[in-house]
């Protein structure tokens, strides 16, 4: 059984880095959050999201950043990854750890 516990600490780089039961779980918050939104505005203050696309994803980067904003937390746009370190061979795992 899939708990808030099992997520303190991870990094997440891709949806491939849930297995299916945590993935039905985020979803069943997700919803919870959405119909009680107001239960929930700051739950995320202090947090910090890292958002680097490999392809152009204008709707998509606006909507995470808007989901963060809305919990409380701030977010950074590293930006183009020709921009980033990857560039120079630096693994994404490293690139995003701030």
């Amino acid at each position: 059984m899939v708990s808030p516990k099992d997520f303190v600490g991870r990094d997440v780089l891709s949806i491939l880095d849930f297995n299916r039961e945590e993935l039905d779980y985020i979803m069943d918050v997700a919803d919870e959050v959405e119909r009680n939104m107001d239960a929930y505005r700051g739950l995320l203050s202090g947090k910090t999201m890292a958002i680097l696309f490999f392809e152009p994803s204008t709707r998509t980067r606006l909507s995470f950043e808007a989901a963060m904003k809305k919990l409380g937390g701030l977010t950074l746009d590293m930006g183009e990854p020709t921009r980033a370190s990857i560039e120079k061979g630096e693994t994404l795992t490293d690139t995003i750890r701030v």
